[in-house]
């Protein structure tokens, strides 16, 4: 699967096309400005890049 289609998506969608895959179990990891203390993922962070050859496999997003 080419997982750049994944880049700039909301994390919403990218479970979603995920679900869709048959990649149920991922782990997310959250990236945001050196200040900004929440670091918890909402569905409306955009995604960086998703590793599907992690264990388990890895969204990186950032806050918005």
């Amino acid at each position: 699967m080419n997982t750049d289609i994944f880049t700039g998506m909301y994390l919403l969608e990218a479970k979603e096309a995920l679900h869709n895959e048959g990649v149920t179990n991922y782990r997310i990891v959250v990236t945001a400005p050196p200040r900004q203390t929440d670091r918890e993922p909402d569905d409306y962070d955009r995604v960086i890049s998703v590793d599907l050859k992690a264990d388990p496999p890895q969204v990186l997003v950032c806050k918005t």
